[in-house]
């Protein structure tokens, strides 16, 4: 069920305290109507066969507020059996507040203004909320409304109704200066209460001679029947308002109350046959095992829905939830062990893969890095190792910025006595060597075991740390051949 918006609530603070006369009057009346349309709800609700509304809701007054003071303004929220709503029950995700104002008559407007938050707490959605003088003025008119808050009252879902505040800024000195001027207008003997009694005594007889002209009520005389008329009771046959409502609506024997109670207990009845055709839960009678049939519960010696999934599959010893992470435990163990080369039975993974990189003909990748900002020399890059390889291709690749200093050229080569040449000086030249530059050469060199490729520096260093980056691609000319850096 999802219970609507019907609470009634005052709002004390939107009685116009500039008037004066008759505040008392005004906030005594109000509060009776709000009583009274509270009372009629539950009548109605208790007359139709079930409960008063659980939902209470009450927002707090709209008081005049002082320029730089803070105000709070609050909703209550209760479950008449329970009482005050536990604020896990108040939701507020989808809420939406708004404070504005109105300067001298103008449009509200929530321009300029901190934004206004609520908080829960249990049985109530509130804010204390600052009106700060940069941003008010004595005489302005604040108004904040907040709505979509929700509250679970069991299992049932309750919109909280919109909630509307709305008063002036003030100053304590305006208040009381407020204040006496309705004392002074009080004890005014031209239109004071004084003066006042005097005008009721007065009129008394024009109002008697009024009530001569509607009429008389029991004979329906003279202009009452057009007082009726304008409150929109018929007058069918001189009924009466009590007929009219109780005993054609209320009382009627086709679609009054007591007769909307008979349908309502066949209806029971109904229900009632409905329930125990579907039969007793707890000993699956009657169609209750085809309802389980249709579900796709197996009815294996009238084992539970828990215990076919929870006992008999995730919590199984063997197959179950716990039983497979220990074997996931295990596996990563194992893999762990032979990629630490620390295996069983010989088995040394990582070393057969290095190897498998080493095989003769199969491609192999070899990367270092040299800085530039290095006397004048020749600078090992790579070296031939436990065979010998064949390189096929070579890059080297300088960084943001083009080289300088004393760098007058690099070349790259090999150190044997007669070397092979890479990259020579001249394509290496300091005016080719420009910002993110990159040199490649593809061929074919047989690098021995033992021999270097190096890096010649001539002239001088860079003076700034310079890295560049050096790739060379090779094959294995026989099994474990490789290039170390």
């Amino acid at each position: 069920m999802k219970y609507p918006e019907t609470q009634s609530v005052v709002d004390l603070g939107r009685i116009d305290t500039a008037a004066h006369t008759g505040a008392v009057d005004e906030v005594t009346t109000a509060m009776g109507y709000a009583k009274q349309n509270v009372t009629n709800i539950e009548a109605i609700l208790v007359m139709l066969g079930g409960s008063a509304i659980q939902l209470r809701t009450a927002q707090s007054i709209s008081g005049v507020v002082e320029e730089a003071a803070y105000q709070q303004f609050s909703i209550s929220i209760m479950d008449v059996d329970s009482g005050a709503i536990a604020s896990a029950d108040i939701d507020i995700t989808g809420i939406s507040a708004e404070i504005a104002k109105s300067t001298g008559g103008a449009a509200f407007s929530t321009a300029g203004l901190t934004a206004i938050t609520f908080a829960k707490d249990d049985g109530r959605v509130y804010v204390s909320y600052e009106f700060k003088a940069a941003e008010w003025a004595v005489g302005d008119v604040y108004r904040v409304t907040v709505s979509g808050i929700e509250a679970t009252i069991g299992t049932d879902t309750a919109y909280i109704p919109a909630m509307v505040w709305t008063n002036f800024i003030t100053l304590d000195a305006d208040l009381k200066a407020a204040v006496d001027g309705i004392q002074t207008d009080l004890d005014n003997a031209t239109d004071g209460l004084g003066a006042l009694k005097i005008l009721i005594d007065e009129n008394q007889t024009d109002l008697n001679s009024v009530l001569e002209d509607v009429g008389d009520f029991s004979a329906r005389a003279q202009n009452l029947k057009s007082l009726l008329a304008v409150l929109g009771v018929p007058d069918v046959d001189d009924d009466t308002l009590y007929k009219l409502l109780y005993t054609d609506m209320l009382a009627d024997a086709t679609h009054g109350l007591a007769q909307l109670a008979t349908d309502i207990g066949t209806n029971q009845t109904d229900l009632n046959s409905i329930l125990a055709d579907v039969g007793d839960f707890s000993a699956r009678t009657n169609n209750l095992k085809t309802l389980l049939a249709v579900l796709g519960v197996p009815d294996v010696d009238d084992d539970t829905l828990y215990k076919l999934l929870y006992t008999d599959m995730l919590a199984h010893g063997t197959h179950g939830l716990a039983a497979l992470k220990a074997l996931v435990d295990t596996m990563q163990g194992n893999v762990t062990d032979i990629l630490a080369d620390t295996g069983t039975a010989g088995v040394v993974l990582g070393t057969k893969v290095a190897a498998f990189k080493t095989l003769a003909g199969e491609n192999q990748i070899a990367i270092t890095t040299e800085d530039l900002n290095q006397a004048a020399g020749a600078y090992d890059l790579f070296t031939g190792t436990t065979k010998a390889i064949l390189l096929k291709s070579f890059s080297i690749k300088l960084p943001t910025e083009a080289a300088g200093g004393a760098i007058t050229s690099i070349s790259i080569q090999t150190d044997d006595v007669t070397p092979a040449v890479i990259i020579s000086a001249a394509d290496g030249a300091v005016g080719n060597l420009t910002s993110e530059a990159e040199f490649s050469w593809t061929g074919a060199i047989r690098i021995n075991v033992g021999t270097k490729i190096q890096l010649t520096i001539a002239g001088g260093a860079h003076a700034s740390e310079y890295i560049t980056t050096i790739m060379a691609e090779c094959v294995a000319i026989e099994d474990t051949g490789y290039l170390a850096v």
